[in-house]
């Protein structure tokens, strides 16, 4: 059971966020929720009747539960703003609507929807500093995935494909997903340098994701062209084929998604854990059973990295590397002696 690390109040123009009484460790449980109503449909999908219907059948305090959340009418700075009055969050439409529309997440895999008293109050971050996780019946936990300070605001990731895009990509991108705002988060609108910075790493992981998948992530409506890009990498880094260089490749991925935050998942464990287990077959393959002292550095520090960022999935990290995977690179001694099977 989580003990209370947090408290609701405005944010300036961005109506309410969540921010940090304590200290939050990383890996911490901040809250666990089960929803207010739920739907079986996304909530673009449902019609103004389904929602009304789904409000009428609610209890008195879950009502009023309802009825105490956002919606883009209750936002200073974007209750007269044209850019939101659209299909997907029409301001003429019903508030109760409207409500579901701003507040509701996902929270099963056949596509239905929830409202949540807290999780739905967390601001997005494009470089967050929590995570929000469904946990079967619909309920959905959030998670620090770095330490966070008191006073601090406690951040999501409402896309995973923002770590793929530069800040200009972003804003161009997300109200096509339907997130009607301008973002004004720490990294959007910090030091230019920083935002420089993390422009160029975020435009490298799309192009390794392209490198890797033979195509650009689904969700763009600007696609880049996968063989220019494979080309352009290919000439870059020197090589013939991608498969010359997949673990410098994947260490890459995994230290450029590590850095701008995108721990979500458990996909930057896996890449560490793939990475680290490529190393221990390479040297096998080659009849080499005790790692040199460079590969085993770099296996030491993947292995380490893997495991900690394992550490900060919960129930078990059941989104992380599978556990045969794990126990491929768990049991390897410190002094990098191999055993003779390849996983």
């Amino acid at each position: 059971m989580a003990t209370q690390c947090f408290e609701i109040r405005a944010v300036g123009n961005r109506g309410v966020g969540v921010f940090a009484t304590r200290t939050i460790p990383a890996g911490t449980l901040i809250v666990k929720e089960k929803p207010i109503v739920t739907f079986p449909k996304n909530s673009f999908k449902i019609t103004g009747e389904e929602v009304e219907l789904g409000y009428a059948n609610l209890s008195a305090s879950s009502k009023s539960r309802f009825d105490a959340l956002r919606t883009i009418i209750d936002m200073p700075n974007r209750s007269h703003d044209k850019v939101f009055s659209t299909p997907e969050i029409d301001l003429t439409n019903p508030r109760v609507l409207n409500r579901l529309r701003v507040n509701s997440n996902a929270c099963s895999d056949d596509g239905g929807c929830g409202v949540y008293d807290t999780i739905c109050r967390f601001n997005h971050a494009c470089k967050p500093n929590a995570t929000r996780l469904g946990t079967g019946r619909r309920s959905m936990e959030c998670w620090s995935i770095s330490e966070i300070q008191a006073g601090q605001e406690i951040t999501v990731c409402y896309h995973d494909a923002v770590f793929s895009l530069t800040a200009a990509e972003r804003q161009q991108e997300m109200p096509l997903w339907g997130y009607r705002w301008k973002c004004e988060c720490d990294l959007c609108t910090g030091p230019a340098d920083e935002l420089r910075v993390s422009d160029m790493r975020r435009k490298l992981i799309r192009h390794l994701h392209i490198l890797f998948n033979g195509a650009d992530l689904p969700v763009t409506h600007n696609k880049l062209s996968a063989q220019a890009v494979k080309k352009s990498m290919i000439a870059q880094i020197g090589l013939k084929d991608i498969s010359d260089c997949t673990i410098p490749c994947m260490w890459m991925m995994a230290t450029l998604l590590d850095t701008e935050g995108a721990v979500l998942g458990g996909e930057v464990a896996n890449h560490y854990a793939e990475i680290a287990n490529q190393l221990l077959n390479g040297s096998r393959r080659k009849g080499i059973y005790k790692l040199p002292a460079p590969e085993r550095v770099n296996f030491l520090a993947w292995r380490k990295r893997c495991f900690e960022l394992f550490a900060l999935l919960p129930a078990g990290g059941e989104n992380g590397p599978p556990v045969g995977l794990l126990n491929a690179i768990r049991f390897i001694p410190e002094d990098g002696t191999l055993c003779t099977c390849e996983h």
